[in-house]
């Protein structure tokens, strides 16, 4: 707080940004900052960390990678190739009519379910921690899985076999939906937006998520 009023510092190695509702308040700040270490003030943040920034007429910001993609595609000397509207092209795997069926996975599916919960879960209580240092009213979160057996273990009472080499892992998620701390919601797989990110979907679907999530201009 300077002068009762909110301020951020956001400061990665040697690059900060500077936030606060007052402009006086941010000029305040960088000349402090100035008397004491050799910096370089550039002005409204356009770029950080290789994300582009732009804030509209309304004074919403807006992010995007477009040059830091264009760099990797440049660098892997791909600029020139044909483009394509979704990351992976689900037709470009090929099925094996005469393979064998595969064994039942089912618990395997789940326990490593499970683990990628558990490792989320770590994620939504640090971002709830920033939010609340950030002022911000945040109560219980949500998360959503589209396992159901993962779902399951988590209502068991029951401590068995298949959970007791990810033990920690489970007692951490457990106490998280015991407490209230975290809210496990199931949803089912064609509502889940994180496929968009983490499997192969065609084309009209990769569309649909991605107006789902907010990814588009």
């Amino acid at each position: 707080m300077v002068n009762d009023k909110r301020c951020y510092i956001l400061v990665y190695v040697d690059d900060l940004i500077i936030a606060s509702e007052e402009e006086e308040i941010i000029t305040l700040i960088s000349k402090t900052l100035a008397r004491n270490f050799e910096i370089v003030s550039l002005g409204e943040v356009r770029n950080y960390v290789g994300i582009e920034v732009e804030r509209d007429s309304f004074g919403d910001f807006h992010i995007s990678q477009q040059k830091y993609i264009a760099d990797i595609i440049m660098s892997a000397g791909l600029y020139d190739s044909k483009s394509s509207k979704i990351p992976i092209d689900v037709g470009y795997f090929k099925q094996d009519t005469e393979a064998k069926p595969l064994a039942d996975n089912s618990n395997i599916n789940a326990e490593a379910e499970f683990v990628a919960l558990s490792e989320a879960s770590q994620e939504a209580i640090w971002l709830q921690r920033l939010l609340r240092d950030l002022g911000e009213d945040v109560h219980t979160v949500q998360l959503y899985e589209d396992n159901q057996s993962c779902l399951k273990m988590i209502q068991s009472e029951k401590f068995s076999n298949r959970t007791k080499h990810i033990d920690t892992k489970y007692n951490f998620v457990k106490d998280l939906n015991t407490t209230g701390a975290i809210k496990y919601v199931y949803c089912p797989s064609e509502q889940m937006v994180a496929d968009l990110l983490t499997k192969p979907v065609a084309r009209i679907r990769v569309e649909q998520l991605r107006r789902l999530s907010g990814l588009e201009n």
